[in-house]
């Protein structure tokens, strides 16, 4: 089952650079000389034995096909042929299937059931799977004839006028991008949509319907269209291109837990001025919104991202995972991979990338750690060290380096925003305790601290019901207390917001995202617009020019 086997495996980075840098948080244009091109070791060392930068998404469609408890109901089912809605397999809850609603229904066929199997003379068959919600899934044994691409007719509507859609996985891989559900009455099954480009293997699959909004299904029609596409290793890097704002939406990227592209989603930018080879880079570090989402637990992956002239930007690729932090260091779930920062050490020539992810995804919310990876190059070969223990289970790290060379750390979310030292000789580790950041107005997550002219900057989103803007606070230290200044970003397109602020080639900007490019809140892409202060230090607010050159 080789396609169903490999997943695309994203570690093609440009070769390897002598690099210096500094943070974007130093005093704005002070740049440390070039180091060598010979460093000295890690601090922790690495581990014996090679490196491993196969970003593998690390599923196995045969592993999951041996752990599958569900069996077929009147199946498998063929491919080529048709499968009834309602023919779903048997087993238990969150195994063949899984119901929001406890409540029994009967409508004469299978018995009382969770599932809302529901009789109707224009369905085929006369049954259909009534009022799927948001969430809620059925898996069907299929049983495939030859190997190929296939097409899925979905007959199914949606009847309240609301725009909504579905997904297909097989064998607990992604298989489809969303699919738009059509609108009519909520029993003509007459509406089908369909689905291009579904890659099965011949043999044995689990085929699962998933819902991202409400709708009733009738029946699916699969058919043979074309050859097996062989997408192994689909993606190269590092690619360039001239961008407009919203940034990075000309290129691809793979589906949630799938070789399907589509376009790259990215939020939460990082923004940082590195040293390389003498010339000033700027580097955005960020989180990726991978479709179709569910909420924001699908953000799994990170990509880097340079300029050297804010129009062409270079796309480094993948540098981590959920799946690299359990192979790297043993913890860690699937999914929750936001926001991350970075920092550069120049005593000991190394990149620090601080990132959120919860111990298991069971209990996510409660869970989150601080985790930190390490590398010799700005834009590849991160390896997970682990994460800094007694940071408080929040999200959105933020490390600041000041004048002096002492790291700082900040993170934060739900209303509580924390700051403390890291070890100058270990920034892998606390340097005493954290403390709550005081003097905050209406804070709610995403802080970044900069230095402006002497005073620290601390600029968060706030809780803007539907529409967070991006405000800010001063200080004259770097961990408070921190008087609240103003707004410098008001809403964007989507719910949330997170921003970055840093000076390159003499011109402060800032980084935001928005859902500009999707339509989506959950589907947001990185913008950057120019940032300028007034002469008492305060912010102006930033004019956003989305959508232009």
């Amino acid at each position: 089952m080789r396609l169903f086997i490999h997943l695309l495996k994203l570690g093609f980075f440009i070769a390897a650079l002598a690099l210096t840098a500094c943070s974007d948080k130093d005093t704005p244009g002070e740049i440390p000389p070039e180091v060598p091109p010979e460093v000295p070791e890690v601090d922790p060392p690495v581990p014996d034995g090679p490196y491993e930068y196969d970003y593998d998404m690390d599923y196995d469609s045969e592993k999951y096909l041996k752990a599958y408890k569900g069996t077929a109901y009147k199946g498998p089912h063929r491919v080529p042929g048709t499968v009834e809605a309602e023919d779903f397999d048997e087993g238990a809850q969150n195994v063949a299937y899984y119901e929001s609603d406890s409540k029994l229904a009967d409508a004469g066929y299978r018995g009382s059931h969770a599932v809302d199997v529901r009789a109707e003379s224009k369905a085929s068959g006369g049954y259909y799977i009534g009022d799927v919600q948001p969430g809620e899934w059925m898996c069907y044994t299929i049983e495939v004839d030859e190997d190929g691409a296939y097409a899925i007719e979905t007959f199914c509507v949606k009847g309240d006028g609301s725009e909504g859609s579905f997904y297909f996985e097989v064998d607990g891989r992604g298989a489809s991008r969303s699919i738009d559900m059509p609108l009519g009455g909520w029993t003509d099954f007459s509406h089908k949509v369909k689905a291009n480009g579904i890659q099965l293997t011949k043999g044995k699959h689990v085929l699962k319907y998933c819902a991202n909004t409400p709708g009733n299904i009738d029946k699916f029609v699969l058919t043979r269209t074309g050859e097996l596409e062989d997408i192994s290793n689909s993606f190269t890097y590092p690619v360039t291109e001239a961008m407009s704002n919203p940034l990075f939406v000309e290129w691809e990227s793979p589906m949630y837990n799938s070789w399907i592209k589509g376009p790259l989603y990215t939020a939460d930018a990082s923004a940082h001025v590195w040293n390389i080879d003498g010339k000033e880079v700027l580097y955005v570090y960020a989180s990726h919104d991978m479709e179709p989402a569910l909420g924001c637990d699908r953000m799994d992956r990170y990509h880097v991202f340079s300029t050297e002239d804010m129009v062409n930007w270079t796309d480094h690729g993948e540098i981590m995972n959920a799946a690299t932090v359990r192979k790297h260091n043993g913890w860690g779930c699937d999914g929750f991979m936001w926001a991350p920062d970075c920092a550069y050490n120049p005593e000991n020539q190394t990149y620090y990338f601080y990132f959120p992810h919860p111990a298991n995804a069971a209990n996510w919310n409660s869970t989150w750690r601080v985790g930190v990876a390490t590398s010799k190059y700005p834009n590849k070969e991160f390896r997970v060290r682990g994460y800094i223990e007694g940071m408080p289970p929040e999200i959105d790290p933020c490390v600041f380096i000041d004048e002096d060379g002492q790291p700082y750390i900040y993170n934060g979310g739900g209303g509580k925003c924390y700051g403390g030292k890291l070890r100058k000789d270990d920034w892998t580790k606390l340097d005493g305790e954290v403390k709550p950041m005081t003097g905050l107005s209406d804070f709610h997550e995403a802080t970044w601290i900069h230095k402006y002219n002497g005073k620290y900057y601390l600029s968060y989103a706030d809780n803007n019901p539907g529409a967070n803007r991006l405000r800010y606070a001063t200080s004259d230290s770097p961990l408070g207390p921190w008087k609240y200044e103003g707004i410098y970003l008001e809403p964007t397109t989507c719910d949330t917001s997170h921003g970055s602020i840093v000076k390159y080639k003499g011109q402060w900007y800032a980084f935001y995202h928005t859902s500009d490019f999707s339509g989506q809140g959950n589907l947001r892409s990185v913008c950057v617009d120019k940032l300028f202060y007034n002469s008492d230090g305060t912010i102006q607010v930033v004019k956003q020019t989305r959508g232009n050159k």
